[in-house]
């Protein structure tokens, strides 16, 4: 007799953490990222690189190329699963104190974005691009987590676009 504990008592793989993450995604057939992105710390800073390819907007006929609502939407993806990892595998001390049942009830409504900018260089073949994510600076607050953010995305045609996102997490769970 094969024994499945529950996910709270298990580690989860990388794959079913992807699962896990994109859920709210699917029914919306919005996952664009194509596999687990890789997620690493380089410098202290919490960092992730992806795989796209958008075959057919969630919110609108095809228009071609990469835009500002996939922009949000693309990094929102790549941000939510470092984060998951970041908690699952305690890699950076702002997310020592968190359980990934603390990050599975904040992804959604607790994750803030506070503020955005972002430059479109060249346009992005929305078929196949590749995006980076870094977390490039934190402040802890009364009860509030800020997060600076870096985002780039490109394509093997030398297409581009890069931003920042300024990230605010409410009430943060805090060293037990």
């Amino acid at each position: 007799m094969t024994v499945t504990l529950p996910e709270h008592h298990r580690r989860l793989s990388d794959a079913e953490l992807f699962t896990r993450v994109m859920a709210p995604y699917a029914g919306k057939r919005a996952i664009y990222l194509t596999e687990p992105p890789t997620v690493t710390v380089e410098d202290g800073n919490l960092c992730s690189a992806g795989s796209y390819s958008i075959s057919e907007p969630c919110y609108i006929d095809d228009t071609g190329h990469f835009n500002a609502a996939e922009f949000i939407i693309c990094y929102n993806q790549l941000m939510y699963h470092a984060l998951a990892v970041a908690v699952r595998d305690d890699l950076t001390p702002q997310f020592a104190p968190w359980t990934l049942e603390d990050y599975w009830a904040k992804q959604l409504p607790d994750v803030l974005i506070v503020e955005t900018t972002s430059k479109f260089i060249r346009p992005i073949a929305s078929t196949a691009f590749t995006g980076r994510f870094s977390v490039t600076s934190t402040m802890a607050g009364n009860r509030l987590l800020v997060l600076d953010t870096a985002i780039a995305f490109s394509d093997d045609t030398g297409g581009q676009c890069s931003g920042t996102v300024r990230l605010a997490i409410v009430q943060p769970p805090v060293k037990r």
